[in-house]
């Protein structure tokens, strides 16, 4: 974070800028196969029956996830609503936002004269993209921790007959209660 531009940092931004654009084609590899399929009911009322609150304090409190309760509130809000391909498309358009961001910054260093101060401006937008860096990786760290919990567990879930979910597959309704 030297306040001086050496000429060098876009050499490091445009490797960072590269990687997230392949971090965003697998992801969008990804939202292609989720994309052929949709979840069964069984699979719906379990995410609606999820304990969200419960899940995130066991994480936090064994490590496994950050205690940023604003991530975890974005992550919960689009799981809520049920479109499977939400958190998907949340990760593509962060990636997507900080490779703009990032090609951002190295324009602008690129026409800044070597040895010159950064300007404001691009001292915010500096620390913008690290701010932004660190929220997508907690972001993305939630997620991972969330689609590691096996599906149909009823651990996670407040009000779901066990006995339920084990006669999913045998065509009946999942029922909460």
């Amino acid at each position: 974070m030297n306040r001086t531009a050496t000429g060098a940092e876009a050499v490091y931004f445009r490797a960072a800028a590269s990687k997230l654009e392949s971090a965003a084609q697998a992801l969008r590899g990804m939202r292609e196969i989720l994309a052929t399929g949709r979840p069964s009911d069984a699979t719906v009322a379990w995410l609606k029956a999820l304990d969200y609150d419960r899940l995130y304090a066991a994480g936090t409190k064994r490590g496994l996830i950050p205690t940023v309760v604003e991530q975890w509130n974005r992550l919960v809000e689009l799981m809520r609503s049920l479109d499977h391909l939400a958190v998907t498309d949340r990760l593509i358009a962060d990636v997507e936002d900080l490779g703009r961001e990032i090609h951002f910054i190295v324009d602008s260093l690129l026409v800044a004269t070597p040895g010159a101060l950064l300007t404001a401006e691009q001292v915010e937008r500096l620390l913008t993209v690290q701010t932004a860096l660190v929220q997508f990786s907690i972001f993305a760290q939630m997620a991972s921790y969330l689609n590691a919990v096996q599906p149909m567990d009823a651990t996670w879930c407040r009000g779901v007959d066990v006995a339920d979910l084990a006669r999913r597959n045998d065509g009946t309704e999942l029922r909460l209660h």
